[in-house]
């Protein structure tokens, strides 16, 4: 690939981080204050795929190992999200990358509410479909498996990661939690999420936690390329219909929420990103699953 160094991993941040200009936010110098041991070997890098260029992002060097920066989901006029994901993944996988960690910006089911986070263990997601990646790249499984979709290791890396006692604005952590996918460009109705809401709890079926637009793209990308990845979600705005007094976003109102949380959530990833780069996953399941479709695709 033109322009490209190999990187094991990569961040690939969201909402949660963009902040609220024309251009998001630039990691790590626009959003935290100790970048100390981080170099940016390439910069504004758009790299060419079948699928067309991907928005500008950089590779950076932090303790030695090689972390590409993708900005908001590599999300760009004129391209749908699956089209954004398979330029995204394209790039990832040739630039062999093998461990991911996400942020995003999500509505709460309740009990949640603006500025508690969670840490996603499960989705749902039946819109999504990037099995083109496979389709056109030698060595990807055409079906995958998402027994689990999230590295139980980097989860737990993230939780490391957020402060013991996170003081305000932050609210409650959940460690775990299902965060469901909807299609892209169009929030929930108060019908959708009632139905949502009341699935019903049983020892095969779990509550939903969360609702997002990426997660289930990005889940599946990390699939297919066989890399490891879990998400940072902040919850930014009540789901629709659940607000006590029919609000949807904080108090603070939207514009005030997302000139804050980047310059919060930031040093959660950055600190994460070391983590996971002084203590890989090693015995999780994830490339077993990987291998398995891999072994199984008769395609």
């Amino acid at each position: 690939m033109e322009e490209s160094r190999e990187a094991c991993f990569a961040y690939i941040a969201g909402s949660a981080t963009r902040g609220t200009g024309k251009q998001p936010l630039r990691f790590p110098e626009e959003l935290v204050s100790d970048t100390q041991g981080i170099e940016v070997v390439e910069e504004g890098v758009r790299y060419k795929t079948p699928w067309g260029e991907t928005v500008p992002m950089r590779i950076l060097e932090i303790k030695e190992a090689k972390v590409v920066w993708c900005p908001m989901h590599n999300w760009q006029k004129g391209f749908s999200g699956t089209t954004s994901s398979l330029q995204l993944f394209h790039v990832l996988n040739e630039l062999s990358v093998r461990y991911i960690i996400l942020d995003a910006s999500v509505g709460g089911i309740k009990p949640l509410k603006p500025w508690d986070l969670v840490i996603p263990d499960d989705l749902v997601a039946f819109n999504n479909d990037l099995c083109e990646l496979a389709l056109r790249t030698e060595g990807l499984p055409v079906f995958i498996r998402m027994a689990e979709p999230f590295c139980p290791h980097i989860r737990q890396i993230l939780v490391q990661a957020i402060p013991e006692a996170a003081e305000a604005p932050f609210g409650q952590t959940l460690k775990n939690g299902v965060y469901v996918d909807k299609p892209m460009g169009r929030f929930e109705t108060p019908a959708e999420v009632q139905i949502i809401g009341h699935w019903r709890e049983t020892a095969f079926c779990r509550k939903p936690t969360v609702l997002g637009e990426s997660l289930g793209l990005d889940a599946e990308g990390a699939r297919r390329i066989g890399a490891h990845a879990a998400e940072l979600c902040l919850v930014a705005n009540y789901a629709e219909g659940t607000s006590p007094d029919k609000r949807w976003w904080v108090e603070e109102g939207r514009g005030n929420f997302y000139q804050r949380c980047p310059r919060l959530i930031a040093p959660i990833m950055l600190k994460a990103l070391r983590l996971l780069i002084e203590d890989p996953p090693a015995s999780c399941n994830c490339r077993l699953y990987w291998e398995d479709a891999k072994a199984t695709s008769s395609l």
